[in-house]
Parts: structure tokens; C-alpha cells; sequence
């Protein structure tokens, strides 16, 4: 084994080992995201029950209005 490839040998060892502690730092840094993920997700399932309420509500209104509107029509039809 000759001096210059003894030599890249150890760089790629250092460099293996710098790119494990950059991968353990970015596992470290990133960890608590998932937890927040986490809880955003749950927001947004709230806010999609609240608005599957409300339009249930608003269709409700709307098929009481068409009717109501049914009946006036039906009426005046036999009026006719």
C-alpha cells in the first residue's frame, strides 16, 4: 500500500465520519417536526369537521327554502 492511497484512505474515512455526524444532526434538528406535523394535522381535521357542519347546515336551509318555494310554485300553479 503505497503513501497516496493510504492518504485518500483516511480522507474517506473522515469524510464517512463528518457525513454520520451531519446525518445525526439534520435526524436531530428535523425529530421535533414530526410532532408539530402532528398537531397541525389535527387542526386541520377540526377545521374539516367545522366545515362538513356547516355545510351540512347550510343544506339543510337551502332544501327547506326549495320547499318552501315548491309549495308557493304549486299553489299558484293551481290557481291557474
Amino acid at each position: 500500500m503505497t503513501v497516496p492511497t493510504l492518504a485518500v484512505l483516511v480522507g474517506i474515512l473522515v469524510n464517512n465520519r463528518q457525513l454520520d455526524k451531519l446525518v445525526s444532526h439534520t435526524d436531530k434538528c428535523f425529530s421535533g417536526l414530526d410532532g408539530r406535523f402532528g398537531g397541525i394535522d389535527r387542526h386541520f381535521d377540526t377545521l374539516i369537521e367545522v366545515m362538513n357542519v356547516r355545510f351540512a347546515e347550510q343544506k339543510a336551509l337551502i332544501l327547506r327554502f326549495e320547499r318552501t318555494m315548491d309549495a308557493r310554485l304549486r299553489r299558484l300553479e293551481e290557481k291557474l
